[in-house]
């Protein structure tokens, strides 16, 4: 069974190691990604701890901990891991657009996100009015919720349901409509 993580996420890595003849920290180590290759050579403690964390790339990877004693009695164990690819940051269009008026709803747009293993991205939107966030998740602002003067800023996350990827954010501020 594979462990599933996002790219980006530190992954916290630990043994205990034990000789007959050896004492722990005497004993050497390395740890070998399938695509970064030796990624940490640190020693066990006293109690045969050994412990570290790593950002592994996107895919399928086999984490292996090689030990060898001063014998060179050798001795190795793996693990295998998912690395789920982030989705892109989206192009956010925000209407109406260059300027927004007191009678008119806000509409942010997401789009063109892609999904590195082309799996389905979703978006989930956050306003904030004049820097205070709102409880308004969906894309659409009513105009009956605004006021002239107000600075909308609508920040767009993107997700594939297992990670997030890059925010973006967009502003507008309300203005009077002349008719």
């Amino acid at each position: 069974t594979n462990i599933t993580y996002n790219e980006s996420e530190f992954i916290s890595f630990s043994a205990i190691v034990s000789d007959d003849f050896d004492a722990p920290e005497e004993i050497s180590l390395y740890w070998e990604s399938s695509s970064e290759g030796i990624i940490d050579t640190s020693a066990a403690n006293t109690t045969g701890e050994v412990q570290f964390e790593y950002s592994l790339p996107a895919g399928s990877q086999t984490m292996t901990l090689f030990a060898t004693d001063s014998h060179g009695l050798q001795s190795s164990t793996s693990i295998q891991l998912d690395i789920n690819g982030l989705p892109s940051a989206p192009n956010v269009d925000l209407d109406p657009s260059p300027e927004a008026f007191d009678h008119s709803d806000l509409i942010a747009t997401a789009s063109d996100s892609i999904d590195p293993e082309g799996g389905s991205v979703f978006y989930e939107y956050l306003w904030l009015k004049n820097g205070v966030t709102t409880l308004y998740t969906s894309n659409i602002i009513p105009a009956s919720q605004t006021s002239v003067g107000d600075i909308w800023t609508v920040q767009v996350t993107p997700t594939d349901g297992l990670g997030y990827g890059s925010t973006v954010e967009r502003q507008r501020v309300l203005s009077i409509a002349i008719l």
